[in-house]
């Protein structure tokens, strides 16, 4: 039960620093494409950085709210479907669901690894930014490996309540039964 709570304090201590870094990169998108609008409208010029800025935020952006939705378990799933499952077949399809999503994402790990090894994409610079592009591919591999390790926690966990159901279920203590 340590090591459970260990492990949830270390994700939720992931997905704090993920939320701090997503804001930023909102805020930072919100203003490079401020500065691009006011810049096409007001000074009738555009700056070839402010695109690729906000492009590249979207990207991470997207990646690094991956690690938070997959903690938080705000993914997509059919939950109408598990819904008509009795308990013992839900934990199941729970099982199921979570090795699939693990799969995809230490597959996209091993491919976020492969892309930034390209040589093309390590000596490819970017047009606006003038930086390498391998800045833009390193958000598949350091994100996926957080997803990944998040998908494969949560699948070893619903195996064991697989094995042990209300193992993990708290009581009105705080403290698990």
């Amino acid at each position: 039960m340590k090591l459970k709570n260990g492990m949830d304090k270390f994700f939720d201590g992931i997905v704090f620093v993920q939320k701090k870094i997503t804001g930023m990169l909102l805020l930072l998108m919100i203003v490079t494409v401020s500065w691009q609008i006011i810049g096409r409208v007001v000074f009738k010029a555009s700056t070839p950085w402010t695109e690729e800025l906000a492009k590249l935020s979207l990207i991470w952006f997207t990646f690094l709210g991956s690690i938070g939705v997959l903690r938080n378990k705000e993914h997509l799933t059919v939950d109408l479907l598990l819904a008509r499952y009795k308990d013992k077949t839900r934990r199941r399809v729970r099982i199921f669901i979570d090795l699939v999503i693990a799969a995809f994402c230490v597959m996209m790990f091993l491919f976020g690894i492969y892309l930034c090894r390209n040589p093309i994409i390590i000596r490819g610079i970017t047009t606006g930014l003038n930086i390498s592009r391998l800045y833009l591919y390193l958000s598949l591999p350091i994100c996926m490996f957080f997803s990944s390790l998040i998908a494969v926690y949560d699948l070893i966990l619903g195996i064991i309540d697989l094995i042990h159901p209300n193992l993990f279920v708290e009581t009105k203590g705080g403290e698990a039964a």
